[in-house]
């Protein structure tokens, strides 16, 4: 029973976290792909980047910026349950303490493996409002998987997966993000916000779900989340 209600709360915000990535360069003609791409594979860190991600490190990389959008992955490893992870990064009320913007979500469609989700952020003062329709597919607890369906993106694009290490020595939290809005923004904005926010998210979606054992790592995970 717990584990349905708690799939049923990651249905209400889930997805937030994918559009902290909105200031990515638009480019004409782009749309969204019309059918599910495969799920998203387990994929295994080299020994270099498991010894840092072991070490607390958010490792932000495959970061891609052109003519056709932005793209990137970000990797960390959560000390926590998945249930208990899954019902945060899932709740419209928790997603309000370590999303950007987040100004409103509601849930317009929903069955037991797929939803339709329309979103507004507004993640700088600067720039509008966004509004957007997303449709998401997901095997709880292994994989998410996201799509834009109407709005102002171009293009939205992504998945996540949990993927629990050996030994219980944590969980493997890898998103893979990509993002088109319909407005241009300076190419080192663009940078900026792939490469800094999205290293701050992950950081502090894990201090939101006390993901990690070590106060130290813990308290720079807290610094990142927004004022």
């Amino acid at each position: 029973m717990n584990n349905i209600i708690q799939v049923r709360r990651f249905r209400r915000g889930v997805f937030a976290i994918l559009l902290l990535l909105i200031l990515i360069p638009a480019a004409a003609g782009a749309a969204p792909a019309e059918g599910w791409p495969q799920p998203p594979p387990v994929t295994a860190p080299s020994g270099a980047d498991l010894a840092r991600l072991k070490a607390g490190e958010v490792i932000v990389s495959n970061t891609r910026l052109d003519e056709a959008g932005g793209a990137a992955v970000a990797q960390a490893i959560f000390h926590v349950d998945l249930p208990r992870l899954w019902a945060i990064l899932g709740d419209c009320e928790d997603n309000y303490r370590f999303v950007r913007g987040l100004r409103d979500c509601e849930i317009l469609h929903e069955s037991a493996t797929e939803a339709l989700t329309r979103q507004s952020l507004k993640p700088y003062l600067l720039l509008p409002r966004f509004d957007y329709v997303f449709e998401t597919r997901r095997a709880p607890y292994d994989w998410i998987q996201i799509r834009l369906r109407e709005g102002d993106l171009r293009i939205l694009e992504g998945s996540w997966r949990f993927d629990p290490l050996p030994g219980d020595s944590g969980i493997l939290v890898r998103h893979a993000i990509h993002v088109q809005p319909k407005i241009s923004v300076p190419r080192w904005l663009a940078r900026r916000t792939v490469e800094r926010d999205l290293y701050r998210l992950l950081a502090c979606l894990r201090w939101e779900t006390r993901a990690w054992p070590d106060p130290e790592q813990s308290e720079l995970d807290r610094q990142q989340c927004p004022d």
